[in-house]
């Protein structure tokens, strides 16, 4: 059964424009109303909340950025971004972590299996996934194209900067059934 669901994204360009000498603009986005639903190309500058293998082609670990180093301005911030599975939908289609899949919560730890076992798996498991997503079709990809340095000169005093996403349908079919 085919699902059509609307959903919207509201980002979030935060900038902090120098009042004294010592502080630093300050640029951070933010994807909200998103529940882990999407998976991000890995496009975005360096996140000093998060730090993601430049070698991994996605991003599903996290929905927001904080851009490092302070006082840095990328000249654009590209979001390229797909529908994807919540965490249910990919246990329910064999892309479970290892966690879930050995029960690791259920057992002691002197019952798990090894770490190659435990290794092996995760990276079996994350070839599935990046395979599943590199079969997206092309017209499942959005992009959001941010310009931090307009912003932050346009926007002197301002602290938050809210562009809110168009609202888009999607066909979460075409990721369960590929």
């Amino acid at each position: 059964m085919k699902t059509i669901l609307t959903m919207s994204s509201l980002f979030i360009l935060s900038s902090c424009q120098t009042i004294a000498p010592t502080m630093k603009n300050s640029i951070s986005f933010a994807i909200k109303g998103q529940n882990k639903s999407y998976i991000y190309k890995n496009t975005w500058p360096e996140c000093a909340n998060f730090k993601i293998k430049s070698s991994l082609k996605y991003n599903d670990l996290s929905d927001s950025c904080k851009v490092s180093p302070d006082g840095y301005v990328p000249e654009q911030i590209i979001i390229e971004y797909a529908p994807w599975l919540t965490y249910q939908e990919q246990v329910k289609v064999g892309l479970a972590n290892s966690r879930t899949f050995f029960h690791l919560d259920e057992l002691s730890r002197d019952k798990w299996p090894s770490n190659e076992i435990l290794n092996t798996y995760a990276n079996n498991i994350e070839r599935k996934k990046m395979g599943t997503i590199d079969n997206l079709p092309s017209t499942a990809w959005k992009r959001i194209v941010l310009t931090p340095p307009k912003e932050v000169k346009k926007n002197t005093n301002i602290k938050f900067l809210k562009v809110k996403a168009t609202v888009f349908e999607v066909r979460r079919s075409t990721i369960l059934s590929s």
